[in-house]
């Protein structure tokens, strides 16, 4: 019989009106206990949204004002996690975003954890992307009913609580104390010298199991995606990458983010040639979810007892495609990764080259400078020059000796 497992879920947030309801109520539906929530300089109303979640008591909102609270993400996702399990008894946490949903293989979110084996101290799930439909007066789950088959993008962690476990930016990776690495990495002839991974705690192996998969809604209407491109270039603090964003800062400048929302919507042609080809899956499931769901915040009662999903579904063919888009995930890191590497070797080289390059120029330029020194050395001139140094009173009004 599996273990109950106690679930918290740790997000932060910035004006997600028009999804944070949807998320909240599905995740409570899903077994999450309890929300820790950081709201970050909402102007929508997303507080109003938090406040009643907090009176019902599922969420502890915190606000956030600051300027550089982006580049704090690892230590504000450090510090809720580890108040998961000092404040709430925490024996799973959940990082996610107001655009992600957690949804298990089978049963519900606790379930799912339960089935994680004792020895790994987290879990990762591939995130599949709902393709973009054409704005219309339905809500986002009722026109978003079909998703990428596989995940393109980096997979979400959840981890067993710990007091002292800490989150990287991003929250694709954790390290949890007492869960290391492997004890040596290298080859076999170089095994016999010093370990240099000897006491690394830099991360915790995550267990080889895939029971949930996140379900990532990201683009939503041109309304959201137009602030969420603000947001993206000019609202975090930081200053945008202009290399990496120039097309989407000239888009911006010329008011064309209503026209490339239109090009990325998938109309009903581009959805029916995506599933002939199986790049795509009808999936509306969440929709299905979130029709059944009573307004838990209204009614905290209506929790108890409410079933996610029926007992009798069938879940061989889900379990096959998410071992499969796990496969790929593994695949793509370990690529992105040499990708990475390649790129730091290049770039290692240039400044080697650089550097080398540099240090010519400087010797051509001294050997000039010393040709010209020994070229004015012996005229009569430099020979007056070192006559009048050494007169007796003389020298101090003199230039400098050139040195021989």
């Amino acid at each position: 019989m599996l273990r109950r497992v106690k679930v918290v879920m740790v997000m932060y947030v910035r004006d997600e009106e028009d999804i944070l309801e949807a998320n909240l109520r599905a995740h409570l539906a899903l077994g999450v206990d309890q929300f820790l929530i950081i709201d970050h300089r909402s102007a929508d109303s997303t507080p109003e949204i938090l406040e009643r979640y907090e009176r019902a008591g599922f969420a502890e909102a915190t606000h956030n004002d600051s300027e550089s609270f982006q580049h704090m993400e690892s230590e504000w996702r450090t510090s809720l996690a580890r108040r998961a399990v000092s404040d709430h008894g925490a024996d799973w946490v959940i990082h996610a975003d107001a655009d992600e949903f957690w949804w298990p293989l089978a049963g519900d979110l606790k379930a799912a954890l339960a089935r994680v084996p004792d020895s790994y101290p987290a879990l990762l799930a591939p995130r599949v992307e709902y393709v973009p439909r054409p704005d219309g007066p339905e809500s986002f789950t009722e026109r978003m009913r079909v998703r990428e088959r596989f995940s393109r993008v980096n997979p979400s962690v959840a981890h067993r609580g710990h007091p002292d476990v800490e989150v990287q930016s991003g929250a694709h990776s954790v390290t949890v104390p007492g869960a290391q690495g492997p004890p040596h990495v290298g080859r076999a002839s170089l095994r016999a010298t010093e370990n240099r991974f000897a006491g690394s705690n830099r991360w915790s192996p995550t267990a080889p199991v895939w029971t949930m998969r996140v379900l990532h809604f990201p683009v939503r209407s041109a309304e959201q995606f137009g602030r969420r491109v603000e947001l993206a270039l000019f609202a975090t603090g930081r200053k945008a990458d202009r290399h990496r964003a120039q097309k989407m800062l000239e888009v911006h400048e010329h008011g064309r983010l209503g026209e490339l929302f239109a090009q990325l919507a998938y109309d009903d042609e581009k959805v029916a040639k995506g599933i002939a080809a199986e790049e795509l899956v009808d999936d509306p499931r969440l929709a299905e979810l979130l029709a059944r769901c009573p307004d838990f915040a209204a009614e905290p009662g209506s929790l108890a007892g409410f079933e996610p999903v029926a007992a009798d579904t069938d879940h061989a063919g889900d379990l096959a495609e998410l071992a499969q888009d796990a496969m790929q995930t593994t695949w793509r890191t370990l690529a992105m990764a040499e990708m990475r590497a390649q790129r730091e070797r290049e770039r290692a080289e240039r400044l080697r080259v650089r550097g080398e390059r540099k240090a010519e120029r400087l010797a051509r330029k001294r050997e000039r400078v010393e040709r010209r020194l020994a070229a004015t050395r012996g005229t009569a001139w430099w020979r007056l020059g070192q006559a009048l140094a050494r007169v007796p009173g003389l020298g101090r009004l003199m230039p400098p000796r050139s040195p021989r």
